[in-house]
């Protein structure tokens, strides 16, 4: 399954778990933490995670990444230019 953030988003693996009690569970296995030091309030600085030239879900420093991200077409970190 695949989940985008937005309309022109990159898509990332979502994997869909039947509970006991008929819950579903939503979990993506391949994620980023950012560890850069570089998000501020106004997100100016942020990093992105890209997959073929679109951005991944992305909330708090945490993104969601495609489920080919460890292939060799893989996942491109950006970051603005100041």
């Amino acid at each position: 399954m695949q989940l985008r953030q937005t309309k022109f988003g990159a898509a990332c693996g979502v994997v869909l778990e039947l509970l006991v009690g008929c819950k579903l569970r939503f979990s993506c296995p391949h994620w980023l933490v950012d560890r850069t030091g570089l998000q501020q309030e106004d997100d100016a600085l942020s990093m992105t995670v890209r997959h073929a030239g679109k951005a991944l879900p992305c909330e708090g420093g945490l993104a969601m990444l495609a489920s080919e991200c460890l292939e060799e077409s893989g996942c491109e970190l950006a970051f603005p230019k100041p």
